[in-house]
């Protein structure tokens, strides 16, 4: 039998793929961190409720707010993060094929053929329901749009103005209140104020603990390796739930239990990484481990760029932080957040790695390099793909880093 009807069997059987996932998966992430198998358990629970017919669950594109699917006791998981784990199982290539000899072009986002390819082959359940956002791109419609053509999946869009105007951000609120009605509709579920209200303080609480953890990476730099980390992006999935604010607490004790003792050098060279890192594979960063003075110390994807949600006008707020997203509208925003951050960290370096297959990310690339080379701030674009490993040169990757890195000495 090989991997790939071993997998779909299991994707058939979420409570076996569970206990499978929870006892292995974890042997493989950072261990440093005892945080990290927590948020690694809780994104699995998420995952595999999606794969359960008898729980409710939605997919959902990137930056989503989730306060209003946990408040309804609905399991929400991103369709990239999906695609995230395929990579690692070393099947999104294949599955990626799939849909390009469906018709896709290589040129459309990889996370999205991914996923798609995935739901296509029967390898995954069909999703019951699929909310997506032209917040960050507009090709995540599309497979909405594919969902719901192939297998009458309920698909709601949330479409979001380019420019923020007072017009413009009624129109997203208004949205987000259709958005609930639907949920009901299709969940079976009742929205219930209280829990709304009960969830917009779990969102507050998380994004209070996970400013903390900014603060902490700035006043101790490389407090949490010399490498990029982006296990904290997988805190995304749980604005909204006790079960985020739990975990992030664990990760506060861990920091300040370290931070005691981290003595971080008087010359550290400090980076800030921006988009993510191929999740097949990673093995070129280990660079970073091996220079000793030179360290990501944040990175843009775990960026809390967002006020409080208000309990007074929850839906209001939510609609201002998605016209807060980075990649929401004019490049002008990311590379603001971008300065941001720089001053923030006190940088002296900027890797961005280039996801060939989004053009949104890419598409400003040079704007953002140009600003940061007056500003003094020396700029790497590394080329690859996070899921298509065909894209992937590690040799090439790690020559690339390593000259980068000989500029700072």
């Amino acid at each position: 039998m090989n991997q790939l009807k071993i997998i779909e069997i299991l994707h058939r059987h979420p409570l076996l793929f569970k206990i499978l996932l929870s006892a292995f998966l974890p042997l493989k992430i950072d261990r440093r961190f005892k945080y990290n198998k927590h948020l690694t358990l809780a994104s699995i629970n998420l995952y595999t409720d999606t794969l359960d017919s008898n729980k409710s669950s939605v997919w959902q594109s990137i930056l989503f707010p989730t306060e209003i699917f946990h408040s309804m006791n609905i399991s929400p998981f991103v369709i990239e993060m999906t695609s995230s784990i395929l990579a690692k199982m070393n099947l999104s290539n294949r599955l990626i094929s799939l849909m390009e000899c469906a018709g896709l072009t290589r040129e459309l986002c990889s996370f999205h053929k991914c996923a798609a390819g995935a739901v296509r082959s029967g390898l995954i359940p069909v999703p019951e329901m699929i909310v997506t956002s032209s917040e960050v791109c507009d090709s995540i419609r599309k497979i909405g749009e594919f969902y719901s053509k192939i297998s009458g999946t309920s698909h709601f869009y949330l479409d979001v103005p380019f420019t923020k105007t007072e017009e413009s951000l009624l129109y997203v609120k208004e949205q987000l209140s259709e958005l609930i009605k639907w949920l009901e509709v299709n969940s079976g579920k009742k929205f219930s104020e209280e829990k709304f209200s009960e969830s917009i303080k779990y969102s507050n609480s998380l994004r209070k603990n996970m400013m903390e953890v900014m603060e902490l990476r700035r006043e101790y730099p490389g407090i949490m390796g010399y490498k990029p980390v982006f296990g904290l992006f997988n805190f995304s999935l749980f604005y909204g739930s006790s079960e985020g604010v739990r975990i992030s607490e664990i990760l506060l004790r861990e920091l300040k239990e370290k931070a005691r003792s981290w003595r971080p050098s008087k010359d550290l060279v400090k980076i800030l990484w921006l988009h993510f890192t191929p999740f097949y594979k990673e093995e070129f960063t280990e660079v970073l481990e091996k220079n000793g003075r030179v360290s990501v110390v944040f990175e843009e994807m775990n960026n809390i760029y967002w006020k409080e949600v208000s309990e007074e006008n929850p839906l209001e707020s939510m609609a201002e932080r998605i016209f807060l997203s980075p990649f929401c509208g004019s490049v002008q925003n990311r590379l603001e957040k971008i300065l941001s951050l720089c001053d923030f960290y006190d940088v002296a370096g900027v890797i961005h790695f280039s996801h060939l297959s989004c053009r949104k990310c890419n598409g400003g690339l040079r704007v953002i390099k140009d600003v940061l080379k007056e500003k003094n701030i020396l700029f790497l674009d590394l080329s690859g793909d996070c899921i298509d490993s065909r894209n992937y040169s590690e040799g090439q990757l790690k020559t690339r880093l390593e000259a980068f890195l000989e500029l700072f000495e």
